[in-house]
């Protein structure tokens, strides 16, 4: 009876254990079977033995005959590497929105595996974890990486980066400083170019002087300064400060206030609406060169109220011996075109009036113009007569004085 056993049972094993041989089959060849054994260690082609052991019999001459060992190859089958999936293809958000990809190794390592991973812009994504380790134990088990979008404030459109894979650290020849695949992300934009004016209406200001304020900021991050012009669409009714907005990469965010202000005429035209214009704006860059931002609308509200002013209205006294007395006449506010009122005398046999009507220009209509009344002699002897100078309805294209 020969033994048989493998000198590696991690690489080969044999069958059967043993061969006996008798007097009847001692010349019969009995065959010895050699089974690879699979490891998952790329380790090369690796040699061992069958080994035979020395000869059992109550035979002296066989008893303790050694036979030859047997030498034997078993080839490998297992290859180093590193498995990313995938290493393409992938996106991430401004919005924070994340992908996964799995790091995993093609043979187990006879030491540990550690693997870094960074970002090639964090700007744009940041990964997770900074590493990945590999044991004998779990190196055939996917470890995930994480990639999350990085948020900015440019219009800068879709970007691409790179999770880089750094070349791998480990006392195992096979594996230390092999270099896995990169992987290639892109980052896309939540970020357009404009304005926020608020508010764009309902503002009012007055013609004492009274003041309304809105604010302008813009929505992104410039690339270059961004310049916007302010005017008032009437400057008889709101004037606006200051004349232009200039926003920086640095301060865009940053709310700026602009003042629109009442301007007084002395014509009674109501509350009158008119708008603050925002210039499209000037800048180098292209997001924003030329981008208009929405107008404002105000009103300036009225504090002149159309009326004739005649002082005083009574208590006048003329003579028969032809005394006179005056009055004035004015306007209280300036009208839009001439203003004539026409002036008699409600008794000319006691007064007359000259002269015989006021004209009021937009220029000279807050200048009083003065009447004269002249008594009227009669040979009555009728004590104090009584009597009126009659202001006759305003005559004028100007439709607050027509008729007052």
């Amino acid at each position: 009876t020969i033994g048989v056993t493998s000198s590696d049972l991690t690489e080969g094993t044999v069958a059967p254990a043993s061969l006996t041989f008798t007097a009847a089959n001692w010349n019969t060849p009995q065959t010895v079977t050699v089974t690879g054994v699979d490891d998952a260690i790329a380790d090369g082609n690796i040699a061992y033995t069958i080994v035979t052991a020395p000869a059992a019999s109550t035979d002296v001459t066989y008893g303790g005959v050694d036979a030859a060992d047997v030498a034997v190859t078993n080839t490998d089958n297992d290859v180093v590497g590193i498995t990313v999936t995938p290493i393409a293809g992938l996106t991430t958000s401004e919005a924070g929105s994340a992908v996964t990809f799995t790091v995993e190794l093609t043979s187990q390592p006879t030491a540990d595996v550690t693997i870094g991973v960074t970002s090639s812009d964090l700007t744009e994504g940041t990964v997770a974890p900074a590493s990945v380790t590999f044991t004998a134990a779990n190196w055939n088990t996917p470890q995930t990486v994480t990639v999350t979008g990085v948020d900015d404030a440019s219009v800068d459109g879709p970007i691409a980066y790179t999770i880089l894979t750094a070349a791998a650290v480990s006392a195992d020849a096979g594996y230390g400083g092999v270099d896995a695949a990169d992987v290639a992300v892109t980052n896309t934009d939540n970020d357009a170019a404009g304005y926020t004016v608020n508010p764009t209406a309902g503002l009012t200001t007055t013609e004492a002087g009274g003041t309304a304020t809105f604010t302008v900021v813009l929505n992104t991050q410039p690339s270059a300064n961004v310049t916007i012009g302010l005017s008032s669409s009437d400057l008889t009714e709101g004037t606006v400060s200051p004349a232009s907005l200039t926003f920086t990469a640095a301060d865009w965010s940053a709310a700026q206030t602009v003042t629109v202000t009442g301007v007084d005429d002395a014509v009674a035209d109501g509350p009158i609406g008119y708008a603050i214009v925002t210039a499209p704006a000037a800048s180098a860059d292209g997001n924003y060169n030329g981008l208009d931002a929405s107008d404002v609308a105000a009103t300036t509200t009225d504090d002149d109220v159309a009326g004739i002013t005649v002082s005083p209205t009574a208590g006048l006294t003329t003579t028969e011996a032809g005394g006179t007395a005056t009055f004035t006449v004015v306007l209280t506010s300036q009208p839009t075109a001439d203003v004539t009122i026409g002036l008699s005398s409600a008794d000319l046999t006691e007064g007359t009036v000259a002269p015989a009507s006021l004209t009021f220009t937009a220029a000279g209509w807050n200048t009083p113009q003065t009447v004269t009344v002249t008594g009227v002699d009669d040979a009555v002897a009728d004590g104090p007569i009584a009597y009126t100078i009659a202001t006759a309805a305003a005559v004028s294209a100007d439709a607050s004085y027509s008729g007052r």
